[in-house]
């Protein structure tokens, strides 16, 4: 018979996934509380956790009957503690029927793993920066072995130049375990004096690297040819054998601070603007986001969700209607360069310009996409909703008055509850504190998004491009 804390938990619904509905055995590793427990006492020598986030996760399953048990859960852990202990990162990946300890032992057998076996519940953990894709992030995060491997010819101040003795400071901006993680190293001469500029350093587990390093340069040098396009920190190489990009650093006021903090309508403008020359850009090929991404991925969360929160059956099947009449009646322009993740987070405000960070995504694709996930974002920026709408009109009225197309109402519309459905997707996967009332808020955003008419402003501007 389960524990009543496991019961408890279970009937939540937090254990339904992409891929399938986690077993018993591995669900408790979605519980915070008790891994906040397990791993305070067999990987930090009793340290109290007093905070235990979920940042991803991955339920591995394989189509056989057969192999059923073959599935894996993989959980990545963000740790904060009560004393002057920092932060710390830990990827668990939990097993069926002893399937760890195979792994284990192959992992051993490599010699370049540093990763804990808990038998008693069939678990690999990985302590950051260990991790069992890319074992060279331990070299990129140690302060000494690093400095070999900065891009020193590349950097414009001649005091950024070994002279005596350095340290690099590594901080993890970024860290999606097995695949990319991002850090920002900081030089300073041992006793606290900097030594140039930041620099940052993102790594892949594949060789991604050169394509995204060739977009940098690229984007760079358009913004340094037009003040109007995106600013873009100064590519200074990269380094195959760990499939690594060296950027410099750019000083930069975070977007949703600068909206806040000064007349918001002028910013928007720029960032219209710059984005109208970004999805004009035709310097590089990439690969094509087709609607039916969209549609696939939309559907296999929305039957996620209704698993999971039984109590919103009724709300997420009248969201799927909506959102098959909106894509039935979408009309989509011409496929173009989109950055397929802009968000406020990715952009920043230096020297009066519009700085853009984040150049993985890239694809061939609707831009109507680029502007959805931007007025998500506005809409649920701290304050008044009212407010908010206003901000989020402005922007597409700006863009509209800058292109030649027009922005469909019901294409909008469709990819704007796209990406509200992904993200409470995300909310449910990570755990997030007030589940139920942030996937309540995003529900009914989605399900009333129409209602705001955020087109009014833009109807009579389209096609007036200067």
């Amino acid at each position: 018979m389960k524990s009543l804390t496991t019961r408890t938990f279970l009937e939540t619904g937090a254990k339904v996934f992409s891929g399938g509905t986690v077993p018993d055995e591995l669900a408790l590793m979605l519980n915070k509380k008790y891994m906040s427990s397990l791993l305070s006492n067999r990987l930090f020598g009793g340290a109290t956790i007093t905070d235990c986030q979920i940042q991803y996760t991955r339920y591995k399953t394989y189509r056989k009957p057969a192999s059923t048990r073959k599935a894996f859960l993989s959980v990545s852990y963000l740790l904060d503690f009560d004393c002057n202990k920092a932060p710390a990162i830990v990827l668990a990946k939990g097993y069926l029927d002893g399937r760890g300890n195979t792994v284990y032992t192959s992992l051993l057998e490599l010699q370049r793993h540093q990763v804990h076996y808990l038998a008693d519940h069939d678990m690999l953990l990985w302590r950051f920066p260990s991790d069992p894709a890319m074992p060279w992030l331990s070299r990129l995060m140690n302060s000494e072995t690093v400095l070999d491997l900065l891009p020193w010819q590349q950097l414009e101040s001649a005091d950024a130049a070994p002279s005596g003795k350095l340290e690099a400071q590594a901080e993890v901006v970024h860290y999606r375990p097995e695949q990319r993680c991002m850090i920002r190293y900081r030089l300073n001469d041992g006793n606290g004096y900097v030594c140039g500029p930041e620099i940052y350093g993102k790594t892949f587990v594949d060789d991604q690297a050169r394509i995204i390093s060739q977009r940098i340069m690229h984007h760079w040098q358009a913004g340094c040819e037009k003040r109007d396009r995106f600013l873009v920190g100064r590519p200074l190489g990269w380094l195959p054998q760990f499939n690594l990009i060296w950027q410099q650093g750019l000083s930069v006021t975070p977007m949703t601070e600068a909206l806040q903090n000064s007349d918001p309508l002028p910013l928007l403008e720029r960032i219209a603007i710059a984005l109208t020359g970004f999805h004009r850009d035709t310097g590089a090929e990439c690969e094509l986001l087709a609607p039916e991404h969209h549609i696939t991925e939309t559907a296999k969360k929305l039957d996620k969700l209704e698993r999971a929160f039984p109590e919103y059956r009724q709300r997420l099947s009248t969201l799927a209607e909506q959102i098959a009449g909106d894509a039935r009646r979408a009309v989509a322009p011409e496929n173009c360069l989109i950055h397929n993740d802009l968000h406020l987070r990715q952009l920043g405000v230096a020297d009066n310009r519009i700085a853009l960070f984040d150049f993985d995504e890239f694809h061939c694709g609707d831009p109507t996409q680029d502007l959805a996930d931007f007025v998500v974002d506005l809409l649920q920026i701290d304050g008044e909703r009212a407010d908010n709408i206003k901000l989020a009109r402005s922007f597409l009225s700006a863009y509209a008055h800058h292109v030649d197309w027009r922005i469909d109402v019901a294409n909008l519309n469709w990819h704007i509850r796209n990406k509200l459905i992904a993200k409470t997707y995300r909310a449910h996967t990570q755990q997030l504190p007030a589940l139920q009332e942030t996937v309540a808020e995003l529900l009914d955003l989605a399900h009333t998004v129409e209602q705001y008419d955020l087109l009014v402003e833009s109807k009579q501007t389209t096609g007036a491009r200067s």
